[in-house]
């Protein structure tokens, strides 16, 4: 993308802003830090930051990071969500949480044929997630447990990997 994903404008506003506004209804909330750390939290003032000293190994050390403060809050789960999907909104995210608190089992977003983020996940799942290494999130433990439920979300198809994905995505009607 040429500069820190997170900090790139989506409606004006940087896309990491767009999750913080959906993921503020809930009474914890993290972002993972690797890569330009200091310049993306000087945007988001106000946020809880995790650094995470291991971000080159790739992503699987920020899920790491992720499960381990999850441990430390004695949280009932760990909501993954990651700043490049345009259309997440907090509908959808409180659909995952009640689906959770209702099943007391992990929920995963379903789009494209497979599981994927935005993700809830129980923390008898969290060594799965912690054995999870190199450049590779989550995909591994919701696609294999038999008890994660999926909940349709189309639009989590939408995802700016690009500078023209983000060029199309503003510039639609």
């Amino acid at each position: 993308m040429g500069r820190p994903k997170q900090l790139l404008e989506l409606d004006g506003r940087p896309l990491l802003a767009h999750v913080l506004e959906a993921t503020a209804f809930l009474p914890d909330v993290a972002v993972v830090l690797g890569a330009h750390a200091q310049e993306i939290a000087s945007a988001i003032e106000g946020t809880q930051v995790l650094h995470n000293p291991r971000w080159a190994e790739g992503m699987a050390t920020s899920l790491h990071t992720a499960v381990h403060w999850a441990r430390r809050l004695d949280a009932d789960g760990l909501l993954l969500c990651t700043c490049d999907q345009a259309l997440l909104d907090r509908a959808h995210l409180e659909r995952l949480v009640a689906e959770f608190t209702h099943a007391k089992a992990s929920v995963a977003s379903r789009y494209n044929g497979t599981l994927g983020v935005p993700a809830l996940l129980a923390p008898r799942h969290f060594e799965r997630l912690l054995a999870i290494e190199g450049d590779r999130g989550a995909a591994p433990v919701l696609r294999s447990e038999p008890d994660v439920i999926a909940i349709d979300w189309p639009e989590g198809a939408v995802d700016l990997d690009t500078p023209d994905d983000l060029a199309r995505f503003n510039s639609r009607a």
